[in-house]
């Protein structure tokens, strides 16, 4: 399902896009920025990159909604707000700040309370999950060296990248220059051979391309893919704490309303359940009002 929903969906709308920008590609060049430019950027980068990892911990809003927090606040925070959007070198340090920050905040609440942050972790979830690894207050207990491996591999990732990304970012950019006939299928062959390898069961491979259809439906008409995941990842988890939860009562649904902190989180629930339905309601009415 995970590879139906992200790489299938991705191959077929990439395949319906016009490629033919290809042939306008030049040469590519990269270069790393200058000793004055970091210490000119260095609050923006400082201010963008807390915004991100404040943002990442919250569950489900993601690296976008932080890039575009970060880019609003560097344009407020700026001396020159009218050079934004005409190649201002805030104007890009402060998203990609944000954006990569929000992916380690990202892992917070999946180590310490078991919920994804954003479909990444949601991805990561599923690993863990498959592999007996359950996160939660106690992964630090029972696993400080799983953790602590991961905490050493986050904090390598992030000087190592400089070191590859300037010797291959030339190389990876060659691969746009394959024209996409060729490219969408070995990845689609790719996504085909990997399903089937789980259980060398050919049902996996049909589930896969129907959900790669599904989510290419879905991202046609703009429903957001990262809610799926979250309900496939979340779903066996929440039944199972449920019916943990109804045997410790005996049976009395009562126990989800005699505390306090579990009433708060219920009506928070429900509340941000149905605000989009509220806001969406009351956008049409006041459209109504103008129209008339």
């Amino acid at each position: 399902m995970l590879i139906g929903l992200f790489a299938i969906s991705e191959v077929l709308r990439r395949v319906m896009e016009d490629h033919t920008m290809q042939k306008k590609i030049g040469k590519v060049t990269s270069s790393l920025p200058s000793l004055p430019m970091i210490k000119r950027l260095i609050g923006t980068i400082t201010r963008s990159s807390l915004i991100g990892t404040f943002i990442g911990i919250l569950p489900g809003i993601g690296a976008t909604t932080a890039s575009m927090v970060s880019y609003s606040e560097a344009v407020r925070w700026s001396k020159n707000p009218e050079q934004f959007g005409k190649g201002i070198e805030e104007g890009v340090a402060a998203p990609e700040s944000a954006n990569n920050a929000a992916a380690n905040g990202a892992m917070v609440p999946l180590l310490a309370l078991g919920i994804p942050g954003s479909a990444t972790t949601a991805v990561m979830l599923g690993a863990f999950v498959l592999h007996g690894i359950k996160p939660g207050p106690l992964l630090f207990q029972q696993q400080p060296l799983f953790v602590n491996t991961l905490f050493l591999g986050l904090f390598l990732s992030n000087f190592l990248i400089l070191v590859m990304a300037k010797a291959f970012i030339r190389v990876f950019s060659n691969i746009i220059r394959i024209p996409y006939s060729i490219l969408g299928p070995l990845i689609l062959l790719l996504c085909i051979i990997g399903s089937f390898a789980i259980r060398n069961n050919m049902l996996d491979v049909w589930l896969t391309l129907s959900f790669g259809i599904i989510g290419y439906v879905l991202e046609k008409y703009n429903f957001p893919l990262s809610p799926v995941i979250l309900g496939l990842v979340l779903g066996g988890m929440a039944e199972q704490e449920l019916r943990r939860s109804l045997i410790m009562s005996g049976g009395s649904w009562n126990i989800f309303l005699q505390s306090k902190i579990a009433m708060t989180l219920l009506l928070a629930g429900a509340v941000m359940l149905i605000w989009p339905v509220i806001s969406q309601f009351s956008k049409s009415e006041k459209q109504k009002g103008l129209t008339q």
